[in-house]
């Protein structure tokens, strides 16, 4: 099922131009409610702070700081109004294979390698919206479980409190 996107606010946190230039356009076309944008990540929290939008894109590569810094922030920052706010990070094709683990470390949502299609942004902003993994709250870690998959008919020992329960946050 498909999010309705006109009830989705949106923050986009990029300094390249020609990359707010591509995504603005898809995301109006998808009929996104709510669209802010900032070029750093300090404008940017200051934005989600503000408005506490549904879905943050960013990008891994900014002059000033890091999508991850921003990520870091929304996740473990006090005065973070969402900690559990979706977060699709942006990346180069050719960093990818650096990226992935180190970005679901940090808490993303969604991971979108460079060059993408209104497509691919489209699939991840529904994917990550619709994410209904647990959210784990510890001191080395604050996100979405980075469990990709439950192994059916495993019969070995349960070592988290909320295995076999779902939409439910962990706090450790």
């Amino acid at each position: 099922m498909t999010p309705d996107f006109g009830k989705l606010d949106i923050l986009v946190v990029a300094d390249p131009l020609p990359l707010k230039m591509l995504i603005m356009p898809v995301l109006d076309e998808l009929g996104v409610g709510n669209i802010v944008s900032a070029s750093n990540i300090n404008e940017g929290f200051n934005l989600f702070r503000r408005h506490s939008p549904g879905l943050v894109i960013t990008d891994w590569d900014m002059a000033r700081a890091s999508g991850v810094d921003l990520i870091k922030m929304i996740r473990r920052d006090a005065t973070s109004p969402n900690q559990k706010a979706p977060v699709i990070l942006l990346a180069n094709h050719e960093t990818a294979t650096k990226r992935v683990t180190p970005a679901r470390d940090l808490g993303a949502n969604g991971f979108l390698l460079k060059p993408f299609t209104a497509d691919d942004l489209r699939t991840q902003i529904a994917a990550a919206v619709e994410d209904r993994r647990e959210f784990i709250v510890s001191q080395q870690f604050v996100g979405p479980n980075r469990r990709e998959q439950t192994v059916p008919g495993y019969d070995g020992p349960r070592r988290r409190a909320a295995d076999g329960k779902k939409d439910r946050e962990i706090r450790v």
